[in-house]
């Protein structure tokens, strides 16, 4: 990879690498700092590459003890005495699914909706009762709050699946019309 990864999976090797352009390897060292609302990573010192480049491979020993999460990131060279920001960024880290028995992935819409499905058809578990949508809990709506709030997560969720199609590269879904 010739630029920063956008997304990771922990657990998995992450390599790139940056043209040192006006800071070139080895007189320049770049290195990586991570940090997140919750947590910070240990920081990551690219290597001297070819012409100037700056190399970086991270270990998947290093990654599988990165936290899921969203963090910014920041690359910095120094010299020995003076230092400089070069890029500033953001990481998205996934959870590894090798050792987890589940995951509920679901975006907070699909939760939501969910939830009031199961309050309005009275099979609602507790957690579900209890799911607070607008500061109160799901089984404290009114019907028509609930049917209201059901329509509005139902769109959201229609859009959020929409979208997912189109960065696969499948069809939309929607209709195009041509008038001739």
């Amino acid at each position: 990879m010739t630029v920063e990864p956008l997304a990771v999976t922990a657990g998995d090797t992450v390599a790139w690498s940056r043209s040192g352009g006006d800071y070139p390897s080895p007189t320049w060292v770049l290195t990586y700092y991570y940090a997140s609302v919750s947590h910070a990573l240990a920081p990551v010192v690219a290597t001297a590459g070819v012409n100037g480049a700056h190399d970086v491979a991270v270990s998947p020993a290093v990654t599988a003890t990165w936290a899921p999460d969203t963090y910014t990131w920041q690359a910095k060279v120094a010299d020995g005495t003076d230092v400089h920001t070069v890029d500033v960024g953001r990481l998205t880290v996934a959870p590894s699914l090798v050792s987890m028995s589940s995951i509920d992935s679901r975006a907070w819409a699909e939760k939501a909706l969910d939830a009031i499905e199961a309050v309005m058809l009275g099979k609602a578990s507790v957690d579900q009762q209890s799911y607070s949508i607008g500061g109160r809990a799901a089984s404290a709506y009114t019907v028509e709050e609930l049917v209201a709030w059901r329509d509005r997560l139902r769109s959201e969720v229609k859009q959020m699946e929409r979208a997912a199609r189109i960065a696969r590269g499948e069809n939309a879904g929607g209709r195009i019309l041509v008038r001739f």
